[in-house]
């Protein structure tokens, strides 16, 4: 009889300070600062929230000085690069705390800004919005802010997460039109030639008809977005010894016939340096040349609201 007493008593235990936390793995930790850039955040709500630790599956909040765990549901987790912040890589936790006494916060989304892509810009830091329930008529508020420092997580450190990997798109029959402020020192001469683009996976191929090159596409550089009449697939290019740092825009119509624009700049020069024209028949990927294939893209509601404005 004692015995089972004991095992009740350890169970009673258990289950006031929560279920057995676990952690494996490295621990990614960075602290917090209470950001000033939301105008419509009651700041007189906002938590003491001080700091962040994520490792193997928990996450660790920080507030009134002590750290509390809470599980992350790996099924509703994701990582990506996201349209509204194309310039930031984003992990979005879904988590549910351990112990009782923990604050319930539902959900963690952490932003770290892409400078190895994206030249660096003091205004664009690191942050963090953290989701509570109760505080609206939605059913949850959102908490945010500033890292202090930057966030160290890596990628793919979720199951759940997108890539660069973009289908096959050929261009062909090429002529470069320099832009108005392309200067030829910032042409590079293979892109000046260009016959023939071919863009496949994270590589683009460029030929003159002679000369090759292969250059490799920045991961997560690849975005889509509405600009005026045209829908534009974007993406950047790491540097070569023989060829700088190029951005690409690939712009179309809702009219096939109108053709292709394939925009070139040279990112190290800051400067757009011209592009190409390209008609109906002379591009040879119509059937790949979709929505969503960029790892950033609009919603449904965001395209069809270009999709109108187009017309």
């Amino acid at each position: 009889m004692k015995k089972l007493y004991l095992l009740a008593f350890v169970a009673a235990v258990m289950m006031s300070c929560g279920m057995e936390v676990v952690k494996t793995g490295p621990e990614y930790g960075f602290e917090l600062l209470k950001s000033d850039k939301f105008e419509d955040v009651d700041m007189s709500r906002l938590p003491d929230i001080g700091g962040v630790k994520v490792q193997g599956d928990y996450v660790s909040i920080q507030y009134h000085g002590k750290y509390y765990d809470y599980k992350i549901n790996s099924v509703n987790s994701n990582e990506a690069v996201r349209y509204a912040t194309p310039r930031y890589y984003t992990w979005v936790f879904d988590i549910e705390k351990v112990s009782p006494s923990a604050q319930s916060y539902d959900g963690l989304i952490v932003k770290k800004y892409m400078d190895d892509i994206y030249p660096a810009d003091p205004e664009m830091c690191d942050y963090v919005n953290v989701f509570e329930k109760g505080y609206n008529a939605n059913g949850g508020y959102v908490w945010p802010y500033d890292v202090k420092g930057r966030v160290d997580i890596p990628r793919h450190f979720l199951k759940n997460y997108e890539e660069t990997k973009l289908p096959e798109l050929k261009f062909t029959n090429l002529e470069f039109e320099a832009g108005d402020d392309g200067t030829v020192a910032n042409i590079p001469p293979i892109v000046g030639d260009a016959k023939s683009i071919v863009v496949k996976g994270t590589t683009v191929e460029i030929s003159d008809g002679k000369n090759n090159v292969s250059l490799e596409i920045f991961p997560y550089s690849d975005h889509e977005y509405g600009d005026g009449s045209y829908y534009c697939y974007d993406f950047y290019t790491k540097p070569t010894a023989d060829c700088p740092k190029l951005s690409f825009s690939v712009g179309r119509t809702l009219n096939a016939d109108d053709g292709i624009i394939l925009l070139v700049g040279n990112e190290d020069a800051d400067a757009l340096i011209g592009g190409f024209n390209i008609d109906k028949d002379d591009f040879l990927s119509w059937g790949n040349l979709k929505r969503n294939i960029c790892v950033c893209h609009p919603s449904d509601e965001e395209y069809d609201t270009w999709k109108k404005s187009a017309k």
